[in-house]
């Protein structure tokens, strides 16, 4: 690491730039917006030789969330704190898996230390996801894990090594989704080795993720008498605000037509702990898991 951070600030020196982000490239705002064409290959092609000279494997994760998406999946994380991670903790699990699964291959022994960027606003969240796993003794074996610490990547090359790679990433994942016709960024092509592990994490492992604390619950509302499954949706759809709703209905059309039918008729509905016990369908898995696994959109396995 320390030949590493010698050449990279060295570099960076050559260029009169005391730290590398990415961003201070893009236009109208970035610092470095202005430099040609040339310049920026010359110190992206520079940067990329010394990451390849000390580094053995690029492991990194990236995700597709359009804003429809996006808003549900920040409903789920305000309502569900607990038990739905955001999109960079998904992230940050596929890459610790990533890097075990390397190990066994290359034969490295012994625990493997994270450092993260100290202003990630995600990092309460990823320090207990990792502290959490780190004290089961089966996981911590299984995926090598270390010490996990939090740096100022003005001090810690490794993280401008990373942002590097994240936006090269990002490039080519928008490239990729938008269709175009373009060929990727040379950068991009230049950074990737044979052995690096770069994947996408498809939406629906983010959706399932999303809607499992409230599966159960959807469930339950399934197995209801009409009136009374009539009652609990129109007391969950009116609980809602206006925004809440239109994402809800973007994602579940049927549930606006049974919105406007709570209206026209007047029905303030029922929570559901408020019905009547005999109405509720019994605490029994085999009943309610094959319409769980229905709401997640998975395969029920009794049809196996």
């Amino acid at each position: 690491m320390q030949e590493l951070e010698r050449e990279w600030r060295a570099e960076l020196d050559r260029h009169n730039i005391l730290e590398l982000h990415m961003r201070e490239f893009v236009p109208p705002h970035g610092a470095c917006s202005g430099w040609s064409p040339e310049a920026k290959r010359t110190l992206l092609e520079a940067l990329i030789q010394t990451i390849h000279r000390h580094t053995c494997c690029a492991v990194g994760a990236a995700v597709e969330v359009d804003e429809l998406f996006k808003s549900i999946y920040q409903v789920q994380m305000e309502r569900y704190p607990d038990m739905v991670q955001s999109p960079y903790t998904w992230c940050m699990r596929y890459c610790i898996a990533q890097i075990a699964d390397w190990c066994r291959g290359n034969n490295v022994l012994g625990p493997v230390d994270y450092v993260m960027d100290k202003g990630n606003s995600f990092r309460s969240e990823a320090q207990k996801e990792f502290l959490t796993a780190k004290k089961n003794p089966e996981l911590s074996a299984q995926f090598y894990l270390g010490d996990l610490a939090f740096h100022d990547s003005s001090t810690t090359v490794g993280l401008q090594c990373a942002d590097l790679l994240a936006y090269e990433m990002y490039k080519e994942a928008d490239r990729r989704l938008s269709g175009s016709a373009r060929r990727p960024r040379g950068s991009f092509v230049a950074l990737l080795r044979e052995n690096d592990r770069l994947m996408t994490i498809s939406p629906k492992s983010l959706q399932r993720k999303a809607f499992q604390p409230a599966a159960m619950t959807f469930a339950i509302i399934e197995h209801l008498p009409p009136k009374e499954k009539f009652q609990v949706l129109c007391h969950a759809l009116r609980s809602l605000s206006d925004e809440k709703r239109e994402i809800l209905f973007a994602s579940i059309p049927d549930w606006r037509e049974i919105y406007q039918m709570c209206l026209a008729c007047g029905e303030m509905g029922k929570r559901l702990d408020e019905l009547p016990p005999e109405v509720l369908p019994p605490d029994d898995p085999e009943l309610l898991m094959p319409t769980v696994r229905s709401l997640m959109g998975e395969e029920d396995k009794d049809d196996d």
